[in-house]
């Protein structure tokens, strides 16, 4: 995913934080304002949960974000580009610390699918990240499905390098554990990934 980010009051930067659902909470601010997001994207498959949604294709992104202080509001839209297919996500997410190099998010999105077939769930969905060194970052994802009745866990670890002033590379790895969220017929390790953010 390749998309590009316009904060209020700020330059428009590369953000690789979400392949799709759930945007990552906006950089803390301590004034307290209101800060606004813009975030449009593109993904040449859409792939979460170790599952391929659309028969065929990609789908391009489009997400609008409000954050006051540890409170984030947001919608995002995903159309297909070969298929006819559309989803989105209306969401609430609440960002905390619960140390110097802890920190977490609780959050509830509704999703709404239309396609071929019409279908809809609500998530309840948590994030853990322990950052005390860059170069070894690791955090845990938690979602739960109302309509699958189940949950997906993520573990990763991501390593952070600067290799320039303002380009990060991080490598990055990640272990799934689906439990009876997307199939129910699985109870345990999902899918293990490896890859590379850049972000400029």
């Amino acid at each position: 995913l390749m998309s590009i980010s316009a904060f209020a009051d700020e330059a428009p930067s590369i953000d690789d934080s979400h392949n799709t659902k759930i945007i990552e909470t906006l950089p803390a601010d301590d004034s307290g304002e209101l800060q606004a997001l813009i975030d449009l994207g593109w993904d040449s498959k859409y792939i979460s949960e170790g599952r391929n949604n659309l028969d065929k294709g990609g789908i391009y992104w489009a997400t609008a974000a409000i954050q006051k202080n540890n409170l984030n509001v947001y919608a995002t839209v995903g159309r297909g580009d070969s298929q006819h297919y559309t989803e989105w996500n209306f969401g609430i997410e609440y960002g905390f610390d619960l140390t110097d190099n802890l920190s977490g998010s609780v959050g509830y999105q509704r999703l709404e699918f239309y396609g071929d077939e019409r279908a809809h769930d609500n998530e309840l969905f948590s994030n853990l990240e322990y950052t005390a060194v860059d170069w070894l970052v690791p955090s845990i994802s938690y979602t739960y499905s109302t309509e699958a009745n189940g949950s997906f866990v993520e573990v990763s670890l991501h390593s952070n390098w600067e290799l320039a002033q303002g380009f990060t590379v991080s490598p990055y790895l990640t272990q799934a554990f689906d439990f009876k969220y997307a199939t129910e017929d699985h109870d345990g390790a999902n899918h293990f990934q490896f890859g590379i953010e850049a972000e400029y």
